[in-house]
């Protein structure tokens, strides 16, 4: 097996210099969250030059005008691309000993829609879709070293913000390529919003707004490991990659290097009523209880959902939510927010030793994994889910080199 090693490529920057890698690291994180925007990455480098053919100083000066803030790198293990980043953060750290170093931090292109408000002007109409409105609002970035190329799930593809629905394609495309969706799903997390709905709130960013309409609609919004904009769904059908491992009776089968089970009730739920239009008035307004009523009432849209965990202690929330224009989407608004609030319910959070599994696949996140873990009891046998994912490495004698991931029980995340 090849050694677990991250590599930082320069693929564009103020030097304009390209393709230059960066080895004297001493130690590196590089992370990947599939529900927190902009995945980040830090670099820890030796400025003494050691191990390249410059001199100290030449090195540290080179060094330093390639790492610049806004210059972009990409992340590889072993020719497998893991990210394309944005260096937001240079800054010099001297040891005790006199020894200097480079640090280094980058964030992938989800900062730059964080840090821009939505243009207010942004023409919105009954035929726009939400790969539409990101296609709108990457443009004014490419050109700068990162295709920001917008893949969208048929989901995503077909749902007009409007309520129109337009032919699908059945597919969903991503970096790792492309796979079918079951056509039950066509209409599953289809939702009707008005123009008005749609529009830009003031003072929202491009994040906030993309990430508002994909949730309408049940998709995730994140970057590839390319620098793409893709909206998908989790995959529940696919085989599991990986499997992790902790045995009382037989340690050499064990990959597990610490962690365990977190279970919580906090910020959980055991009820949710969504309330959605006509749900909250009496049948007149009290202000003007005098006048006629001109148009027939319509009945109240509600929604509701009730969680299958073991209750001890009720925990109910009322959530207002106009988007939906029937019970039964209501009921599934109900449903999603019931996953939201108990997806931490159950957490699974491991060190394992390496970047991959035996069979050689790289830990990444909306991936399946087995997790046998012995020392819980009763003991732990089923399908993880992974959310997040954490490689890290620090250089020294035993190289050794570790992940951090964070699963949920297969099925937990609901959209």
């Amino acid at each position: 097996m090849n050694e677990d090693r991250v590599t930082m490529q320069i693929l564009a920057g103020p030097t304009q210099e390209r393709g230059r890698r960066l080895l004297t690291w001493t130690n590196y994180s590089v992370e990947e969250d599939l529900f927190q925007p902009a995945n980040r990455a830090s670099f820890k480098l030796a400025a003494n030059g050691a191990g390249t053919d410059l001199p100290a100083a030449e090195y540290v000066e080179r060094v330093s005008n390639l790492t610049l803030p806004d210059a972009v790198v990409a992340l590889e293990l072993d020719g497998i691309r893991l990210a394309t980043m944005i260096i937001v953060d240079q800054h010099w750290e001297e040891g005790e000993d006199g020894q200097c170093f480079i640090n280094i931090e980058a964030l992938d292109p989800a900062h730059l829609l964080m840090e821009n408000d939505v243009d207010r002007g942004l023409k919105i109409d009954s035929q726009t879709t939400l790969p539409d409105l990101a296609e709108k609002m990457l443009v004014k970035y490419r050109g700068l070293g990162i295709d920001l190329e917008v893949l969208s799930d048929d989901i995503a593809n077909r749902s007009l913000l409007s309520g129109k629905v337009i032919a699908s394609s059945k597919t969903i495309r991503t970096s790792r390529g492309e796979a079918a969706v079951r056509s039950s799903k066509v209409n599953e997390y289809f939702i009707k919003q008005s123009l008005e709905d749609a529009q830009p709130h003031p003072g929202e960013t491009e994040w906030d707004f993309l990430a508002r309409h994909a949730e309408n609609i049940g998709v995730i919004t994140y970057f590839t490991a390319d620098g793409n904009l893709c909206f998908t769904v989790p995959d529940y059908d696919q085989e599991e990659l990986y499997s992790i491992r902790r045995s009382l009776t037989d340690p050499d089968r064990s990959n597990i290097l610490m962690g365990g089970r977190r279970l919580s009730s906090t910020n959980t739920a055991t009820e949710i009523e969504v309330l959605g239009r006509g749900s909250l008035y009496h049948s007149a307004d009290p202000r003007s209880a005098t006048k006629k009523r001109k148009t027939k009432k319509k009945p109240p849209i509600r929604g509701y959902a009730k969680t299958d965990r073991p209750i001890i202690w009720p925990r109910k929330r009322h959530v207002i939510d106009n988007n939906p224009v029937s019970n039964d989407q209501a009921n599934r608004v109900a449903k999603r927010l019931m996953a939201h609030k108990n997806a931490n319910g159950e957490v699974y959070e491991y060190k394992v030793a390496g970047f991959r599994s035996k069979r050689g696949y790289v830990y990444t996140v909306n991936t399946l994994c087995h997790i046998r873990d012995e020392r819980i009891k009763p003991v732990v046998d089923l399908t993880g889910f992974i959310t997040r994912r954490s490689l890290n490495k620090v250089r020294s004698e035993t190289n050794s080199a570790t992940t951090n991931l964070t699963l949920v029980p297969k099925g937990a995340i609901v959209l």
